[in-house]
């Protein structure tokens, strides 16, 4: 692809599986546990250096003792862009609320460090398994080195691509709130109703943008061409061509995302002086750090899988207009 600039010279067909275009909701799930148990050394620094620091706050955040001053982070992790969107609207209530210089501080310091440490494990993720795919033809390639290299440009593009997401995420909660504010004034008996009403809605309408815009970040990191708008075009293909799969994963992963949430919830409602506080902090963290991990791989390998259905179906296509008469 134009603008496409691989990791490393790739060596054609290796690292690949057979059948990766083709594979089922299920292998897709095997495909991420072997990818993890293979090549478990290429991403244990990226998961040291981003997702473990994150998994920690998480812990601590969801717990009665909380940092002072700071965000619960952990709604930023999981759900991309919806989620996105929720723990920025959080941090602009925190804002509001405790407009002081120290809070301002400390939030704005907190949603950086979210944030960017959020986009590098999904950038470091994304080149490592590209790596794994794609294999290398020079035995002294220094994979983790070269990773760490272009991470500072895969944040720049993931960044702009956020940024569309964010906008647009905003133009659609303008419009709902316009169209609040016109119906409870024309309707104020019925305001609780349409209020339940109006946020059922958003609601739905960023779950849709979560999954058609779910590959964004991956194509802006893999792709220094493509990223922004033309990322997100790319998600939206992608996704329709592979509706039934994609769907068949988020719904997996928002289950067993909701499970760690109802578990954090239940971690920060446990006895402070109790024995238990601090073994629910540590199984809160090695759930979180665990469920992060795979599911950034399994958002890779099912990216993979559908961009080589699709590369497949593009050169058939091709071989019957060679053949055409």
């Amino acid at each position: 692809m134009e603008g496409h600039h691989n990791l490393v010279m790739p060596t054609e067909g290796s690292g690949y599986p057979d059948s990766l275009g083709t594979l089922t909701v299920w292998g897709i799930f095997k495909e991420t546990a072997r990818v993890i148990q293979k090549h478990v050394r290429l991403l244990l620094p990226f998961v040291l250096t981003f997702t473990l620091p994150v998994s920690i706050y998480v812990a601590i955040s969801w717990g009665s003792i909380k940092l002072p001053n700071t965000l619960d982070i952990s709604p930023a992790i999981h759900a991309r862009s919806l989620m996105q969107t929720s723990f920025t609207v959080t941090a602009i209530q925190q804002l509001v609320t405790n407009a002081n210089p120290p809070n301002i501080a400390v939030t704005l310091a907190t949603v950086l460090f979210g944030v960017s440490f959020g986009w590098l494990q999904i950038a470091s993720i994304a080149y490592s398994v590209d790596f794994v795919y794609k294999g290398n033809d020079n035995p002294e390639a220094k994979p983790v080195q070269e990773i760490f290299k272009r991470l500072p440009g895969a944040l720049f593009r993931i960044f702009v691509t956020c940024l569309w997401v964010f906008l647009l995420n905003l133009c659609i909660g303008v419009l709902f709130v316009a169209a609040y504010m016109l119906c409870v004034l024309f309707y104020p008996s019925y305001t609780i109703f349409i209020m339940l009403f109006d946020y059922t809605l958003l609601t739905g309408v960023f779950l849709i943008f979560s999954i058609l815009f779910m590959f964004s970040n991956i194509i802006s990191t893999l792709d220094v061409g493509c990223y922004g708008r033309p990322a997100l075009k790319q998600s939206f293909i992608l996704v329709t061509q592979n509706k039934c799969r994609v769907l068949s994963i988020f719904v997996v992963q928002f289950l067993i995302c909701s499970i760690v949430l109802a578990f954090g919830f239940f971690v920060s409602r446990l006895d402070p002086l109790h024995w238990t506080k601090p073994l629910g902090y540590i199984c809160l963290f090695l759930v979180n750090l665990i469920v992060t991990v795979y599911s950034l791989v399994l958002q890779n390998v099912l990216y993979f899988s559908c961009k080589q259905l699709e590369n497949a179906t593009t050169k058939n296509y091709m071989a019957l207009d060679a053949h055409a008469p």
